[in-house]
């Protein structure tokens, strides 16, 4: 199942942010490749799952793009996307996958229009000095790959930031993050928003 998007202007964008205006938003700010992107939530969860997975920007740099998380029993599974002020309205996503996703195409809207920077929704890796990249759509399996692929023996972590490859220290029966950390450091990584640095275990 996927979501459908649709266009809409910009007095029907101010229609929608009168209708919910009065709603008790949690809201976050991400650092997405230099991109200021504002979440607007009902779910602490999802306030929750946005921090763990991005930078966080400061509160006093004005946001480049929104998304707006909204339920509401009268409207379909949907996103409605004002593309002048760069503002997504998320209706009944109950997957936070797809709210970051639409976040990532978001800020990969921005960096397109106003800088002509492109981007891939992938994952790379150093497998014995050859490069390894998994280029699917959402769901597909490329972070779960890609943490096994971590585990094999020639391995090595490239990260957006890294001008050399960070060496993988610990043998691969070794590697002792906590799953639940080291898959979220291997979610950021693989969105291109983070360093996943393996420590020697003491």
């Amino acid at each position: 199942m996927s979501y459908p998007v649709k266009l809409i202007s910009y007095d029907e964008k101010d229609l929608l942010y009168q209708q919910y205006s009065s709603y008790p938003f949690h809201t976050a700010k991400a650092d997405i490749s230099g991109c200021c992107i504002k979440l607007y939530t009902l779910s602490s969860s999802v306030k929750d799952m946005w921090e763990d997975n991005f930078y966080s920007m400061s509160e006093t740099v004005r946001s480049h793009g929104r998304l707006i998380c909204l339920e509401d029993a009268d409207r379909p599974l949907e996103v409605l996307f004002e593309p002048n002020t760069k503002t997504a309205f998320l209706f009944n996503f109950d997957y936070y996958g797809w709210i970051k996703s639409v976040a990532l195409a978001l800020a990969g809207d921005i960096l397109e229009d106003e800088h002509q920077i492109y981007s891939v929704h992938g994952a790379a890796l150093d497998i014995g000095g050859k490069g390894i990249t998994l280029i699917a759509p959402s769901k597909t399996g490329k972070t779960t790959h890609s943490w096994g692929l971590l585990r094999s023996k020639e391995r090595q972590l490239w990260t957006p930031f890294s001008k050399a490859p960070i060496p993988s220290v610990l043998p691969p029966q070794r590697l002792t993050l906590p799953w639940a950390a080291g898959y979220r450091s291997l979610m950021q990584w693989c969105t291109g928003l983070g360093h996943l640095v393996l420590k020697q275990a003491s």
